[in-house]
């Protein structure tokens, strides 16, 4: 970890695969989507845990770079991925 975050990489979302939630997105939705934007947890608006610093679309899905922070949320986020039990 440098200067007490951790820095993440990988898809957010990949294209033509039912979600979790039975979601399916498409190509082209995250067409207009820009950095920087809050890296949040479980998707709740109210708990920031860090930034997306990079975004784009490519043939497989919307693959992201991104910081943890070391304060509150974020610290136990970066815990639970560096422990590999969050991916």
């Amino acid at each position: 970890m440098a200067a007490g975050r951790l820095r993440i990489a990988g898809y957010a979302s990949v294209f033509a695969v039912p979600d979790k939630g039975g979601d399916v997105v498409m190509p082209g939705a995250f067409a207009e989507a820009t950095a920087p934007i809050p890296l949040l947890w479980q998707h709740k608006p109210h708990e920031p845990i860090g930034f997306v610093d990079s975004l784009g679309e490519d043939a497989r899905g919307l693959r992201i770079s991104a910081r943890i922070l070391p304060q509150g949320r974020g610290a136990e986020a970066a815990a639970l991925v560096q422990a590999g039990a969050l991916s």
